[in-house]
């Protein structure tokens, strides 16, 4: 009798693995735009990244983040001293998630310690192994984090659904009033938890994305300044333009 097992998943696949460890001290900043997938395993400190479009994601000590590829970020230590390990590799089959993860919980964060601390050991030793090995090592977490995504909320979940508003429906000119009644919030929580959490005013945040929404319109070419201003939210032309200069610098 020949027995089969079959599988379903198409596997995930990788290549060009770097692995780097690197310190820095508290208030080091970073941005950019990874060029593959990045799995980035905090050993000490706190690491908060600001993405586009959704909450910033924060990492502690212990804890690992996957990075889509093409993600934009800036990336701030809040931590004193900060040292983590970097693992950068291009997916040439599979998927795992499309938005920036964390992984919490307890046997997802126990197997990663596991895989990470023999890791850690063979660079910190300067250790030449047999790539298989790493490969293995690595797509161990892939196995472990494919089924363990959770974003790293907090208490700031109470503000995701004005957050989501503002990303679906960033060309309605809600008020405040109305984002505080989608988190069933008061408008004075509202605005100062918005506030801690996105170090911008509700209103601000939302301009930032219809900002990044028109760049998108002018730089494919097919839309005058006129459309672009009514299918973002501005109610004119000039007031577009005025704080389409002055949110460019969020475009870098």
């Amino acid at each position: 009798m020949v027995k089969l097992l079959s599988f379903s998943d198409t596997p995930i696949v990788i290549n060009n693995v770097v692995i780097s460890k690197t310190s820095y001290k508290k208030g080091k900043v970073f941005k950019g735009k990874t060029s593959g997938g990045k799995l980035l395993y905090l050993i000490s400190g706190e690491l908060k990244y600001d993405i586009e479009y959704i909450l910033p994601l924060v990492v502690h000590e212990k804890e690992m983040i996957f990075l889509p590829e093409s993600t934009s970020m800036k990336a701030e230590f809040i931590g004193e001293n900060n040292t983590f390990i970097s693992i950068d590799f291009n997916i040439i089959s599979g998927c795992l998630y499309d938005n920036p993860s964390v992984f919490l919980s307890d046997d997802a964060k126990s197997e990663i310690n596991t895989v990470m601390s023999e890791i850690d050991y063979l660079t910190e030793k300067n250790v030449i192994v047999n790539s298989s090995r790493i490969y293995s090592l690595i797509y161990n977490i892939l196995y472990v984090i494919k089924g363990d995504c959770y974003y790293d909320l907090g208490k700031y979940g109470k503000i995701s659904n004005a957050v989501e508003s503002m990303k679906r429906e960033f060309n309605v000119n809600y008020k405040l009033s109305d984002y505080a009644r989608m988190c069933n919030m008061n408008v004075g929580s509202f605005r100062k938890l918005f506030t801690e959490c996105t170090k911008m005013s509700p209103i601000a945040y939302r301009t930032k994305i219809r900002i990044r929404r028109a760049n998108d319109l002018l730089s494919c070419g097919n839309y005058s300044k006129t459309e672009i201003a009514e299918k973002t939210g501005f109610n004119t032309v000039s007031y577009f333009w005025r704080e389409y200069k002055k949110y460019e610098k969020y475009l870098k």
